[in-house]
């Protein structure tokens, strides 16, 4: 036997299977209106089939619309450059995490720490990424509690007695970021870290930092 050109279909009403009361389905019914009949819908085949199988794809990923997502850099967003300012960055777990944190928040810049403690950290981004790492290093970290370097028995440090602290010392936006990736440099004297702002055309953080006063 071949299949049948005519289906008889019951909404959530009940209704009879007389053929007095079975109704004829036009080709605009949707599913929503066959479910609302309280009596038997005589449809054709073909219409049921598509009928139904237009209302299984609203619920199928492919009728749904694609999310696009972000870019994790975009050439053409504002570039924010911040600039911090370490006394003792002498701890190691410390550093890594401050480094951690950079490439989280998809940060390029770099991090000089000196041998004896003070340490000059530039980071560069989108505008949320240095906002929450600037988070990180003023308010979750308790620089004061922190251990104190090897060198603070030298007499220089003796004298004077500074409190460990991280100070954010310049923020803006640039027209081009110096580093491509965020980096980290331990240097033994002032020239050799010097030299690395100066090579990234950077020179004038680091006499922002050397220079730098609390009073």
């Amino acid at each position: 036997m071949g299949r049948r050109c005519f289906l008889s279909i019951v909404g959530h009403g009940v209704g009879s299977n007389s053929d007095e009361e079975i109704l004829e389905a036009p080709d605009t019914m949707t599913y929503e209106q066959l479910m609302k009949c309280s009596k038997p819908v005589r449809m054709n085949h073909a219409d049921f089939c598509r009928m139904v199988m237009g209302f299984t794809e609203m619920y199928t990923p492919r009728a749904r619309p694609v999310q696009q997502p972000l870019p994790l850099y975009d050439p053409n967003a504002e570039t924010i450059v911040s600039v911090y300012r370490i006394n003792d960055l002498s701890d190691e777990e410390l550093s890594v995490e401050i480094y951690n944190y950079a490439v989280g928040y998809l940060l390029a810049g770099c991090m000089v720490r000196l041998k004896d403690g003070l340490s000059i950290v530039v980071v560069s981004g989108r505008r949320n990424g240095i906002a929450k790492y600037r988070r990180i290093m003023l308010k979750c970290i308790n620089w004061a509690a922190l251990k104190k370097s090897q060198n603070t028995e030298d007499e220089e440090n003796k004298k004077k007695n500074e409190v460990n602290k991280c100070v954010l010392l310049w923020e803006g936006s640039v027209a081009k970021a110096s580093f491509k990736w965020f980096n980290e440099y331990k240097c033994k004297t002032e020239a050799e870290a010097r030299q690395v702002f100066m090579d990234a055309g950077i020179a004038d953080y680091w006499k922002l930092a050397v220079n730098y006063s609390a009073d």
